[in-house]
């Protein structure tokens, strides 16, 4: 059973670098997958001479894919690999704790789950030696993870593992029409539709940054409301049933 990591990219090096070096010094992983889309800065060099040092470091060239045409590339790849993939999907705009994406993947293969996502009640810290002004713990103390499943509604986009062989016969895993928005919610409905489910890893948790893809589209508005068409259609249409 393989684990990867993929992230899809478009400049801001200042994130991406960190978060790729966490991957291949602070967790597991088997590969970890860049999805260049079309940088313009130092991103695609930094990679390039990264994977002279670690031969898990793949770029992956993406110019002219949307968002989901990259999630679904990933998934696709991935599937192929092997009999059993877990696939992290990650922004490149969060801060992950240590073993973050293997962790997850084992407690999610554990509790028979077929998408995973971090804890959205906890930092990416795990320490109770950060001190508010009264004296208090500022965070969560550790707990060992567990999975709660949750309904598609409750999916989290940022920061996901998605069991990859179990699209492996299916012509997507987001539907193409979806741009830049919503092909989240569709992710998850179609996994519960096809009979997976999905659960949050109680425990593990992210810090989320700012939303880079979709304040760096130019289009993002316009894209956003067509999403929005798109997946109110696809609901009253009853595709979403189970």
């Amino acid at each position: 059973m393989k684990t990867i990591a993929a992230i899809p990219v478009r400049n801001k090096i200042e994130w991406t670098a960190p978060l790729v070096e966490h991957l291949l010094l602070g967790d597991s992983v088997d590969e970890v997958w860049v999805y260049d889309n079309g940088s313009d800065d130092i991103t695609p060099k930094w990679v390039h001479h990264r994977m002279q040092i670690d031969a898990r470091l793949k770029l992956v060239a993406s110019d002219g894919m949307r968002l989901y045409d990259m999630w679904n590339h990933m998934i696709k790849q991935a599937s192929a690999m092997d009999d059993k993939v877990n696939l992290a999907i990650l922004n490149n705009d969060i801060r992950l704790p240590i073993n973050a994406v293997t962790d997850m993947s084992k407690v999610m293969r554990e509790a028979g789950h077929t998408i995973a996502t971090i804890d959205p009640s906890r930092n990416a810290i795990y320490t109770p030696s950060i001190k508010n002004y009264a004296g208090g713990s500022l965070l969560a103390r550790p707990i060992e993870p567990y999975a709660e499943e949750v309904v598609p509604k409750k999916r989290i986009g940022f920061a996901f593992v998605v069991a990859a062989e179990f699209w492996k016969d299916e012509e997507h895993a987001i539907h193409p029409d979806f741009v830049l928005w919503w092909g989240d919610d569709d992710l998850f409905l179609r996994n519960a539709k096809l009979g997976g489910t999905a659960c949050w890893v109680r425990g593990i948790g992210c810090d989320h940054a700012e939303s880079i893809t979709t304040n760096d589209n130019p289009d993002r508005y316009e894209s956003i409301e067509r999403d929005r068409a798109t997946f109110n259609a696809m609901l009253e249409s009853g595709c979403y049933n189970v």
